[in-house]
């Protein structure tokens, strides 16, 4: 029973690494600043409070369109001594490619840059109208499933190799901020078999693979934090910016499942996972009315007491939710999308009021925020 703001990342994110002050509707109150500025705001939130309040450490890695970069700037955090951040996405893919035997020509290199110049070159030859055809994504003509497959790796090569890239040796109090896209493409790769897991359970249900082999990627990196003695002193969070919603089981929990603009509620329906310091036990399901806004207090209670956004000075809390929350479903995915710098120029028809229960159509309202 937990909400999304949007069915794209670039509303999503903010409520989630931000909280309440950075909702879509949020966001827009603030029409004197400008939007990157607030999402670099919603980005460092949470490592600002803990580093500056607590004496923890933090890094963030790949933050989405940090610094309004499709590719995250991760130099946003540059100000902040003990803030640091990495970029990992698509680092090892070559590497989980070539250690597993993937049939896949870009794990040959060379063979890949001798035909992208070749195409290049076509590329340079083109008029402007047509090379985006010609570039497809960075493709140079290979098509979606090669882009699709290229940017799977680029992501389960990062959780795959988790416990090569962290460690338990830390001294001080640690905040890691992991941005991972293993689910974006919503491929079928159990053919890959990539983790003995065949047959899996549901093969035609669109994105159920990338969901299961990014779990199992985890469990297998909590396992390794269990065997380093420190899972139990470690509060996770495991949550997405959005749903997906485009197999016919994810519509299945919704009584009407599509909204007025044709998109479906599932897209707003985030996975939200939460492990406490030193919980045990079996996994259970709460049907408490969630938003992806309430992470900063998931993660904040208990180590700072009534934390402050230190760039507007306000309490970070869910108080707000409790009379409903308003979502976004207009296609804003990217930047240049908004007609203005500093809000979001969603129209009127396409803000939803949701409260309680989100799969009772009654707590769906399409209305104009006041």
């Amino acid at each position: 029973n937990t909400l999304a703001y949007d069915s794209h990342t670039l509303l999503g994110i903010p409520p989630l690494y931000g909280g309440y002050e950075y909702t879509p509707l949020a966001i827009n109150s603030r029409s004197e600043v400008m939007l990157k500025d607030k999402h670099n705001e919603a980005l460092l939130l949470m490592p600002r409070i803990l580093t500056e309040n607590a004496g923890f450490s933090a890094t963030l890695s790949d933050t989405s369109w940090a610094n309004y970069s499709v590719i995250p700037d991760m130099r946003f955090v540059a100000p902040y001594e003990k803030i640091n951040g990495s970029k990992v996405q698509g680092r090892h893919a070559t590497k989980f490619k070539v250690e597993y035997g993937v049939d896949d020509p870009s794990s040959d290199l060379p063979s890949v840059i001798r035909r992208n110049l070749i195409f290049f070159s076509l590329f340079k030859m083109c008029p402007s109208a047509v090379r985006p055809i010609v570039y497809y994504k960075g493709t140079y003509l290979k098509g979606e499933d090669t882009f699709n497959m290229d940017e799977l790796f680029n992501g389960y090569a990062h959780l795959h190799y988790l416990s090569e890239l962290t460690s338990a040796t830390a001294q001080t109090d640690s905040f890691l901020m992991i941005t991972n896209e293993t689910t974006h493409t919503g491929e079928t790769v159990s053919f890959y078999d990539l983790l003995g897991l065949e047959p899996m359970s549901y093969k035609n249900s669109k994105g159920y693979d990338v969901n299961t082999i990014a779990l199992c990627a985890l469990a297998e990196w909590f396992n390794y934090l269990k065997q380093n003695e420190v899972y139990d002193n470690t509060r996770i969070v495991v949550v997405s910016d959005h749903g997906m919603g485009r197999s016919s089981e994810a519509l299945i929990p919704f009584q009407e499942a599509f909204l007025a603009h044709g998109k479906n509620k599932a897209m707003y329906n985030s996975l939200l996972l939460y492990k406490d310091f030193y919980s045990a036990g079996e996994i259970q399901t709460d049907m408490t009315f969630m938003t992806t806004a309430d992470v900063p207090t998931l993660v904040l209670e208990g180590i700072v007491e009534s934390p402050i956004n230190p760039f507007t000075s306000n309490l970070v809390d869910n108080v707000s939710k409790e009379s409903g929350v308003f979502v976004s479903t207009d296609n804003l995915f990217m930047p240049h999308h908004s007609k203005s710098e500093y809000i979001f120029t969603v129209p009127d028809d396409s803000w939803y009021h949701v409260k309680d229960n989100i799969f009772i159509d009654s707590n769906w309202t399409q209305e104009v925020p006041r």
